[in-house]
């Protein structure tokens, strides 16, 4: 069984994710580039959903996405 979701896109569908596993009560995490603006960020953790900010561009925040979810057991949605 999974520990939770992770999602390293930023677009309607994360949004989606981070609602309703939050909704769930399913930990969620989103992955997103450092040059993500601050009020979107924000978005996400008011939906209750963990953020991390991680690499320059979204490939590298997809991989660590991967990564995450490899090590720590989560499934992670692209």
């Amino acid at each position: 069984q999974r520990k939770g979701v992770i999602v390293a896109t930023d677009c309607n569908f994360s949004m989606a994710v981070a609602y309703h596993a939050v909704e769930m009560r399913i930990p969620v995490f989103v992955i997103m580039p450092a040059y993500s603006s601050p009020p979107r960020l924000r978005m996400y953790r008011d939906y209750g959903a963990m953020v991390i900010s991680y690499g320059s561009t979204a490939r590298d925040s997809v991989n660590h996405a991967r990564h995450l979810a490899r090590e720590n057991g989560y499934l992670c949605l692209e």
